[in-house]
């Protein structure tokens, strides 16, 4: 998280209520890839959170500078993990929220990203180390759907790692909360 996304200075974190939320496994290379969605949120005067593979300088600078000059109310975090970790919980944050998991392999780019495609979070707090999002309530009949995939998996596994993940997912999924652990790098295993 950039500081200057910090919109609670006197504890240095994001705080966020009735955000958009943007989800995606592609880089946001391009600030014209997201500017009608910029556009949108800003017409109707809402946070926007963007969780991404990844995002290019040039674009974070942008954002950057229009969040301080008060033109967008903003916030970016790269997703942690890799591979199939990584895609399970953007998923799970797109189905929490109700957003669209704008994912290349379905297609779904963010040069055709609308409004519509964006969910959105009851409250978002982002620290230095970690994001929580208070999904909506709109969304608890999906939320149970795939607690429930997730229960099968989880019956059908007898790997302990995996065993481990799928709990953690349930429990996220269960509380209506999920929390982005972002880790040193150097640390990959905890990830």
């Amino acid at each position: 998280m950039s500081p200057q996304f910090i919109t609670n200075q006197e504890k240095s974190l994001v705080e966020f209520d009735k955000a958009k939320v943007l989800v995606t496994d592609q880089k946001i290379a391009n600030v014209q890839e997201i500017v009608p969605v910029l556009e949108k949120t800003t017409q109707l005067s809402v946070p926007l959170l963007i969780i991404a593979e990844d995002i290019s300088k040039l674009v974070l600078e942008t954002l950057v500078v229009n969040k301080m000059k008060g033109l967008l109310n903003v916030a970016v975090v790269k997703c942690p993990g890799f591979g199939d970790r990584k895609k399970a919980l953007l998923q799970d944050i797109a189905l929490m929220t109700g957003a669209d998991f704008l994912s290349g392999d379905f297609g779904l780019t963010l040069g055709s990203v609308t409004s519509d495609q964006l969910g959105i979070a009851r409250k978002v707090t982002i620290t230095s180390n970690s994001t929580t999002i208070v999904a909506d309530s709109a969304t608890k009949a999906e939320i149970q759907a795939r607690i429930l995939q997730i229960t099968k998996d989880l019956a059908e596994t007898d790997n302990a790692a995996l065993s481990r993940k799928l709990s953690e997912r349930i429990a996220k999924l269960s509380g209506g909360v999920a929390v982005i652990k972002v880790c040193d790098q150097a640390l990959r295993k905890n990830c």
